[in-house]
């Protein structure tokens, strides 16, 4: 898993059944996202966003 403690990081995880989380293309479709991006970096702050992979 990512993590400050071991200088950062980053990495794509499948979301959970039954998520709602959803994506905006850039043609302004909506899609279902599946994963969900995260990085974590070395100082300690976390980005992360949801996406259809």
């Amino acid at each position: 898993m990512c993590s400050s403690d071991q200088g950062g990081g980053k990495g794509f995880f499948r979301r959970p059944e039954g998520s709602t989380s959803t994506e905006t293309l850039a043609d302004g479709n909506v899609v279902k996202a599946n994963t969900v991006f995260v990085k974590v970096r070395p100082d300690g702050p976390v980005h992360a966003y949801p996406l259809a992979r």
